[in-house]
Parts: C-alpha cells; sequence; structure tokens
C-alpha cells in the first residue's frame, strides 16, 4: 500500500513484471546455486549486500502481491462464490450417481435370473425347433420314398408313371441336401435304392427318347423330356445329344473318308495310300461304287441327325410342365443362345466340311481325292439332295424349318475344294480340245470334224452338269474361258482366207446354241457376253 494506507496503482504489478531484475527468475531453468554464483562472482559488492538486495525486491514483489490481490478482491470472491457452488452440485450429481448405481445393481440382480432363464428356454425352443423340422424333412421324404416305391410295377420291373417317379426322386433329393440327412440310418438305409432308382429311370428317359426320335413321335419326346426336366437334367440332356449326334458323325466322316478304311471294307489292299489306284475294270468300279454307298450312308446320317434334332426342339418349343408351367425351351436355352437344330447344322457341316478338306489333301486323299474330285457332279447332286430332303422332312406348318433354302451354300462350301478341282480339270479338258482343233502351227486350215470335236468336248461338259442349275451355271462361265481360247486361236488361222472364218462361223451359230440350251439350259446373259 502506499501512503496514507491507499493502495498502489495496479500498473506497479506490470512494471514490476518488466523489470530486467526479475528475468531471472522466470526462467523455466532457474538454478538458485547458478543464479548465488553468478551474482557474487559478477558483482563488486559484498555478500551481505547483496542479501539485502534480494530482499528488497522480495519485499517489492510481495508488496506488489498484496496489491493485485486487493484490486482483484471481487473477483476472486466471485470465483471462490463459484467454486463453493461446484463443490456442492457435484457432491449433489455423485449422490445421484451412487443411487443409481445401487439401482442398477438391485435391477441387475432382479433381471439376471430371468434373462438366464430366458436364454435357456430360448436355446431348448431352438433345438426343438431344429428337431421338430429334421423330423418333418425325415417323415416327407420317408413318404416320398414310399410314394416311389409303389411307382415300381412288380410285373415288368419299371415304373407305372415315370414322370412322376423322377419328381419323387427329385424331391428327395432336395430334402436330404436341404435337410442335411446324412447320417440318419432310416435314410442311410434308402440311399442304394435311391441311386439304383435313378439311373433306372434316367435309363429309361433316354430309352425313351431315342425311341420317340426314331419314330419322330412327338408324345414320347415329350414324356421323356418331362422326366429330364422333373430331375432337373433337361440341359443336361439336351446338350448331351447334341454331342451325341456331332460324335457320331465325326467317326462316321472319319471312316468313310479315310482311303486305307475305305479300301478295306471294298475288299482291295490298304497297305498304300494309293488304295487301289492301280485297280482296273470291276475293281475299279467295286471301290468306287462302295466309296458312293458310303457316302450316301453319310448325307443319310447327316439328315436324320438334324430332322432329329430339330423334332426335339419342335417339342421343346410346344411341352410346358404342367406345375410350373416353364416353356423347357426356355429352361435349356439362355436370351442369346441359338437354337439346337442352328448348333448341330454349324457342328456336322463344319465336320464335314474338315473331313472333304483332309480327303482333297494331295497326300492323304489319295484315290479318294481323284474320285470326288472327277466325279464332283455327283457329290454336288449327293448335297443337293440331302439338303433338300431336310427342307422337305422339316417343313411343317407352324413350325421353323431346321434350315432355309439360303443355308444350302454352306452344305455345298464343304465340298469347295472338290468343285475347284472339277473346275479347272474342265477348263484344261476344253483348252485341250481346242488346242487339238487349232494347233497354231499348222497352216492346214481346221477341219469340221476337228471343229466339231471341239465343239462335242463343250457339249459334254455341259450335258454331265445339266441336272443342276447352279452347276451349270458354273460350267457356263468355264465353258465361255473356253470359247474365248477358240477364238483367240482362230484369230492366227485368219490368214487361211475366207473359206476358214466361213466355215468357222457356219459352225459356231449352230454349236453356241445347242451347246448353251441343252435339256433346258438357258443363259440369255452369258449368251451376249460369250
Amino acid at each position: 500500500m502506499g501512503k496514507g494506507g491507499e493502495p498502489a496503482d495496479p500498473v506497479s504489478a506490470g512494471t514490476l513484471y518488466a523489470d530486467a531484475a526479475y528475468a531471472p527468475f522466470l526462467a523455466d531453468d532457474f538454478d538458485a546455486t547458478e543464479f548465488a554464483s553468478n551474482a557474487l562472482a559478477g558483482s563488486h559488492t559484498t555478500a551481505q549486500a547483496q542479501t539485502h538486495s534480494l530482499q528488497d525486491r522480495i519485499q517489492r514483489l510481495q508488496i506488489s502481491l498484496r496489491e493485485e490481490v486487493l484490486h482483484r478482491r471481487p473477483e476472486v470472491l466471485q470465483q471462490a462464490a463459484q467454486l463453493r457452488d461446484t463443490e456442492a452440485a457435484m457432491q449433489g450429481i455423485t449422490l445421484a450417481v451412487d443411487t443409481m448405481q445401487s439401482a442398477l445393481q438391485r435391477a441387475k440382480s432382479l433381471i439376471m435370473e430371468p434373462y438366464e432363464q430366458l436364454q435357456l428356454k430360448t436355446q431348448q425352443l431352438r433345438n426343438l425347433h431344429g428337431t421338430v423340422e429334421l423330423l418333418r424333412q425325415l417323415i416327407q421324404r420317408l413318404k416320398l420314398v414310399a410314394k416311389l416305391r409303389q411307382q415300381i410295377d412288380a410285373k415288368c420291373g419299371g415304373y407305372t408313371d415315370l414322370a412322376k417317379a423322377a419328381k419323387l426322386l427329385a424331391d428327395t433329393e432336395t430334402i436330404s441336401i436341404e435337410g442335411n440327412l446324412a447320417g440318419i440310418d432310416i435314410v442311410d438305409a434308402d440311399t442304394e435304392f435311391l441311386q439304383t432308382t435313378w439311373q433306372a429311370v434316367q435309363g429309361q428317359a433316354q430309352a425313351a427318347l431315342q425311341r420317340g426320335i426314331e419314330t419322330l413321335s412327338q408324345a414320347e419326346v415329350g414324356s421323356a423330356l418331362q422326366v429330364y426336366f422333373n430331375l432337373g437334367l433337361l440341359t443336361q440332356a439336351v446338350s448331351e445329344l447334341l454331342e451325341q449326334h456331332s460324335r457320331q458323325f465325326a467317326a462316321t466322316v472319319k471312316d468313310i473318308l479315310d482311303p486305307k478304311k475305305l479300301s478295306a471294307g471294298a475288299g482291295a489292299p490298304a497297305s498304300s495310300s494309293e488304295g487301289p489306284r492301280a485297280a482296273h475294270g470291276s475293281a475299279t468300279n467295286k471301290w468306287q461304287e462302295h466309296m458312293w454307298q458310303k457316302l450316301s450312308l453319310l448325307m443319310e446320317k447327316l439328315r436324320l441327325s438334324i430332322v432329329s434334332i430339330w423334332h426335339v426342339q419342335r417339342v421343346l418349343a410346344k411341352k410346358r410342365d404342367p406345375l410350373t408351367h416353364v416353356l423347357f425351351i426356355d429352361e435349356c436355352l439362355d436370351e442369346d443362345s441359338p437354337l439346337p437344330s442352328e448348333q448341330i447344322w454349324a457342328s456336322l457341316t463344319g465336320l464335314l466340311r474338315e473331313g472333304l478338306a483332309m480327303a482333297a489333301a494331295p497326300v492323304k486323299g489319295g484315290f479318294v481325292r481323284e474320285a470326288l474330285t472327277s466325279h464332283y457332279p455327283r457329290l454336288a447332286a449327293l448335297l443337293e439332295e440331302t439338303f433338300r430332303r431336310i427342307l422337305q422332312d422339316t417343313n411343317v406348318k407352324g413350325v421353323a424349318a431346321a434350315v432355309t433354302p439360303e443355308q444350302q451354300a454352306e452344305l455345298l462350301g464343304a465340298a469347295t475344294p472338290f468343285q475347284n478341282a472339277y473346275l479347272g480339270a474342265s477348263l484344261t479338258r476344253m483348252s485341250d480340245a481346242v488346242t487339238a482343233a487349232f494347233p497354231g502351227t499348222s497352216r492346214t486350215l481346221t477341219s469340221s470334224a476337228e471343229l466339231q470335236k471341239c465343239i462335242a468336248r463343250m457339249h459334254d461338259e455341259v450335258r454331265v452338269v445339266a441336272d443342276s442349275p447352279r452347276l451349270s451355271a458354273l460350267i457356263a462361265k468355264t465353258v465361255g474361258k473356253g470359247l474365248q481360247l477358240m477364238a483367240e486361236k482362230a484369230e492366227y488361222m485368219t490368214f487361211a482366207g475366207k473359206f476358214c472364218c466361213n466355215s468357222l462361223r457356219s459352225l459356231w451359230s449352230g454349236a453356241e446354241a445347242r451347246l448353251l440350251s441343252d435339256k433346258g439350259i438357258s443363259c440369255p446373259s452369258r449368251h451376249q457376253g460369250l
């Protein structure tokens, strides 16, 4: 306090704080011993004087603190009152917490025992429910097995209703899997019976499907497909049927177009890939006829396979499950999947294309290559007739045919190597005839007989393929090339005089019309070009 007992100016506390003499005492690492040593060593005064100086500073600090407390007395009293109120509130909260804890302890002691009883009863109920459900499934399975045994015909060993037996088998299998009934003695006792019955039902369904396909019976095929649907094997059955036909056709193609096997079947030696190439007379005709018989059987097998799959597809498109009303074809095919008839057509034509390509190979083809090349019109006629019969057999009102007329080119395309070879050989034969009629080195005029012979050669080439408009058009192009060659050869003989030109013109006028219009073949556009 100042003079007269009045409190000092509160600013003096800030002035005291700014005093450099008090700065060392504010440092965090203040050391009293070090401070005393430095004060004595760095001062010219005595230790007693230093002590009085420190005491004076302490007294000034105490005075400043007293003045600060007196200056802030209302705030200190207010903070003290708030602290007292806070302590009272905390005591009330502590008491309330203690009371709540006591209440929770009492509630816990009252609830825990019923809760444990509830847990126990819940577990018992859960086990009881599981046992009841297991017994329900077990009883249902036993009833299904009993019904399945009733379906067995004691007289013939078959089943009175094959589709119903298949449905009972599938339901029994589903219950066994979903209920996890494995390990129960009464269930294990029926396992062998169910496995045997499953195989028997599946075997009878396969036999019924095969009979229905052979007789083209929609009812029998539908019944067999219903059995497969009830067994859950409809998609698998259709896929296996496609694979079976493709596999059998591939084996047949390999056997028929293999020169060694073909010659062995015809009674010819099979030690050489040439086969009976060197044979003469009746021996040659024998193996050729044997080959064509085999090819006819191959084409018949192609037709039967496609018609069979088409017949199954027709039933799939009509048949619905009587319980779920699901259309069978929707069950075994996705939206983007091709139809079974499209799949079997692509598969068999691909196999035929591969087999004929192998037969057309210069080394592996052997005599088969030569025979199919020289008699390509017969091969083409066989392919065209096979396609015509497929289209005819599957052309049923209200049902899409197995093939479309545009797909004939795909089947004929399988024999493209032999077609190209035949057209090339035909052009060679006509070129040789033209060259013989117009040698080019002789100054002697070509006789009418030579010209007639040349034209007759071309006429024969057209006559051989007269039954096929497609081949006739191809041969007409080849004949056009031969006639073009004849015209070029004739130009070299213009020096022979007017007689040669008149003779050639008179022969040409009758031969051209007779050549390209033989047996009803008319090609006006090609006439103009020639």
